[in-house]
């Protein structure tokens, strides 16, 4: 049994113990014994029984005689007999339904009794069919006994003295009264749960507290002594089925919350759905029919239902509802009481003392199913705190969420200056060597110095182009745009550039040679480099000073391309699981713990992928596994790609084939002006330059261009205003459109994609190569049409 039971029946003993003390029968004092039997004849009230019938004995006691009548069409006769006559006599007729009760004395008169109205005179209590006898009788008179039901009738019958039956009756209003309060005030606390917490389970159990109390009302006739209860009389027995009924359906479907069943049985739960709906509806139509066996029938499923409950309070139980036990609790000995008291109605005997077991019963149904109910109303409180304290949570995390947004939007637009702002110079320096070398004759030392310069320029601005890139792989809208990538070529600038790094840690990297093998891999040729950069350093950085790191191809799966990286260092057991983490370093005071995860993240971009093989004895070997380009992409390969260093090369011989134009060039960046001007060294070029988008708008104005070349972010007036404008004034003055091509240092489609939406009839990034500008320029001379979005 659990300890919660074990608790709930420790607190509750001692308040059942005081109602039972409250409750108990006082011995009432029979003064005088009292013999009876009933009549074995069919006759009405108005018929008196022939004076030599024959009659079945039910007995003879100085307290009580009990007996059950038998079910018939007119009702039953009973002969009592005096054997003796106590002062001021009362003859008590105890029954649990409604009958008709008619006295007949010996003098002829006939008094008649019911529970449904109030006695006239007032002379006798309502609580009971009591009957005041003359002072004039003795003993061995005959009284005769009619009671109206056509139900087999429990009857106990007592002859008591006057200040006996006073003291009883007073005792048995107290007892009711108090019984009506408590019933009374548990109604009202179920009635303030169900107000505050708006949920059907404690509307229910008011509904059945109410209903209870109602019934046991009928049942003593307390019930018809309210004002205005006198309209429920005419339905005689059949009110207290229908209460039974609707007492009995409403704990069902208190029941079903109360114990879990929707979730723990949904099955039960939908047949007590159903057993409900019966009984409240058959308790509504037993008042208006009168027939007999429903009402009876009624009965019996109500107490066959409150009997089931049990069982399956009992099985929730057993898996663990605490609130189960409440109810087993609470409701066990109604159940019982309701059981016994069903027994006597249907001509069964019973313990005499079935009434008072019933009261406490019902008194214990209403503490223990009280207390269970507040059990409940805590938890649900609880519940609803959690709740409110998760909403409230979900509010913080939603306003965090919402922070986090503006925050990244903030990152993206700051980043995205920050770009643009760096990228900037960073083309100025980047062409600078170009221009320095069409100046003159450099010696040797001044053109090395120069391609470094070069060199850094491009570095950077790759770091800066990968920055972003690195985001969109992790948001997952990164523009991936494969072509074939000599991995040897570009492993051979990154140890151009890692030079310095080996002679620090005293590491030699040899690359051994792949024979007729050319590692041609499909992927992005920066992405690449950035790879390969951060696996050998981190190679470099982890291997023995004095060792040899060790790099070899292979292509060992048909389709792929491998680089091997190997270093006589093991990767700390500690980090060997997280090697490709984020923000996981080890022995680097000033490690990001961002290289291998870079690596791996552009790697699967790429539809590859990075593995990890070490241990203290074969030391650490990082595999780099890219796609192999196809034969047709292969041929197409391009050496000596630009956008990691390019050559510092003379400038192609002019082109005689272009026509004499007229450009506009529109920078706020001085040096990208200079770099921009000194790609139209072609004889008949006339070319203009502008700083400012009104300053570009006002030459437009003054003269007409073949072809302008316009940066898109510029401080006042930006190069999407600028062209906006020139195309409203084209289109309104009927002028031949302008070819008009966009700057930027961002390469997204989806700035490419903005500008030509925009009016810009191509797209080129900075910094823009001569090759590309006299591509441009006889686009412009050949009248093409504009190219789309």
């Amino acid at each position: 049994m659990p300890a919660l039971f074990l608790s709930v029946v420790a607190r509750l003993l001692p308040w059942v113990l005081l109602l039972l003390g409250a409750l108990a029968v006082l011995p009432a004092r029979a003064d005088a014994d009292l013999c009876a039997e009933w009549i074995g004849l069919d006759l009405p009230a108005a018929t008196l029984p022939p004076a030599g019938a024959v009659g079945s004995p039910m007995g003879c006691a100085p307290r009580a005689v009990r007996a059950t009548l038998p079910d018939r069409e007119q009702g039953n006769w009973v002969r009592l007999r005096l054997t003796s006559v106590p002062q001021e006599p009362v003859l008590l007729v105890e029954t649990p339904l409604a009958p008709r009760v008619t006295l007949l004395l010996p003098d002829g008169r006939r008094i008649a009794r019911t529970k449904l109205q109030p006695p006239p005179d007032g002379d006798v209590s309502s609580l009971a069919l009591s009957f005041r006898l003359p002072a004039s009788l003795k003993a061995g008179d005959v009284l005769w006994l009619h009671v109206e039901d056509r139900l087999p009738t429990p009857l106990t019958l007592r002859l008591m003295d006057g200040p006996s039956w006073e003291a009883r009756d007073r005792e048995k209003l107290v007892r009711m009264s108090v019984l009506s309060a408590l019933l009374g005030a548990f109604a009202l606390v179920a009635l303030g749960y169900w107000v505050v917490l708006r949920q059907g389970m404690f509307g229910f159990y008011t509904l059945h507290v109410v209903s209870l109390l109602l019934f046991i009302a009928a049942s003593v006739g307390f019930l018809y002594a309210w004002p205005g209860a006198g309209l429920l009389a005419p339905f005689g027995h059949r009110t207290q089925w229908a209460l039974g009924a609707w007492s009995v359906g409403c704990v069902v479907a208190f029941a079903r919350d109360f114990l879990g069943l929707r979730a723990a049985l949904p099955r039960v739960a939908r047949a007590f759905d159903l057993t409900a709906g019966l009984l409240i509806a058959g308790g509504l139509l037993v008042l208006p029919l009168d027939w007999a066996w429903f009402g009876m029938a009624l009965s019996v499923v109500s107490l066959s239902v409150s009997v089931l409950l049990l069982p399956v309070a009992a099985a929730v139980a057993r898996r663990g509802n605490r609130y189960a036990w409440y109810f087993l609790v609470g409701w066990g000995p109604l159940a019982a009481a309701g059981l016994m008291r069903a027994l006597q109605g249907l001509g069964v005997t019973v313990p005499p003392d079935a009434p008072n077991l019933y009261a406490v019963g019902v008194l214990c149904e209403a503490v223990v199913l009280t207390l269970g109910l507040a059990d409940q109303v805590l938890s649900i409180r609880r519940e609803r705190d959690h709740a409110l304290q998760a909403a409230a949570q979900a509010r913080q995390l939603e306003l965090q969420n919402e922070m986090l947004k503006e925050n990244v939007k903030l990152r993206e637009q700051v980043d995205r200056m920050s770009r643009h702002d760096l990228k900037t110079p960073l083309i100025s320096i980047v062409s600078t060597p170009r221009l320095l070398h069409e100046l003159g004759p450099l010696t040797p030392e001044q053109q090395l110095l120069l391609r470094r310069v070069e060199r850094a320029g491009y570095r950077a601005l790759n770091m800066v182009n990968l920055s972003l890139d690195l985001m969109k792989m992790e948001q997952g809208c990164y523009d991936w745009q494969p072509g074939p990538v000599d991995l040897a070529a570009v492993l051979q600038r990154v140890r151009a550039d890692l030079t310095s790094l080996e002679s620090a840690h005293g590491v030699h990297v040899s690359v051994q040679r792949h024979g007729g093998l050319w590692p041609v891999a499909r992927a992005e040729e920066t992405l690449c480099y950035s790879i390969l950069a951060n696996l050998l350093k981190n190679a470099v950085e982890a291997a023995p000073s004095g060792s040899e790191v060790s790099v070899w191809f292979d292509t060992v799966e048909t389709g792929w391309v491998g680089l091997h990286i190997h270093n006589e260092g093991a990767v700390p057991a500690e980090v060997r699981d997280r090697f490709f983490d984020k923000y996981v370093s080890h022995g680097k005071p000033d490690g990001s713990g961002f290289g291998t995860y870079s690596a791996r993240l552009m790697a699967r971009m790429q539809q590859g992928d990075v593995l990890l093989r070490t241990s203290e004895r074969e030391g650490t070997t990082v595999i780099l596994r890219l796609k192999a380009a196809s034969a047709e992409e292969s041929e197409f390969l391009e050496t000596g790609p630009a956008s990691l260093a390019m050559p510092l090369a003379p400038l192609p011989e002019p082109d005689d084939a272009l026509p004499r134009m007229s450009v506009l060039l529109v920078d706020d960046d001085e040096y990208n002006l200079l770099a921009l001007r000194r790609c139209f060294p072609f004889p008949g070029a006339e070319v203009i330059t502008a700083t400012q988008g009104r300053e570009a708008l006002q030459a437009l104005a003054e003269r007409a261009f073949d072809a302008v070349f316009l940066d898109l972010e510029m401080p006042g007036m930006s190069g999407f205003e600028v062209v906006q404008a020139l195309r409203r004034h084209e289109e309104l003055s009927g002028e031949p459109p302008c070819f008009v091509v966009a700057l930027s240092a961002h390469d997204s489609p989806a700035v490419r994609q903005q500008a030509l939406a925009q009016g810009f009839d191509r797209y080129a990034t900075k910094p823009v190569s001569p090759e590309e500008v006299r591509r441009l320029l006889r686009i412009a001379a050949q009248g093409m049409d504009r190219e789309s979005a």
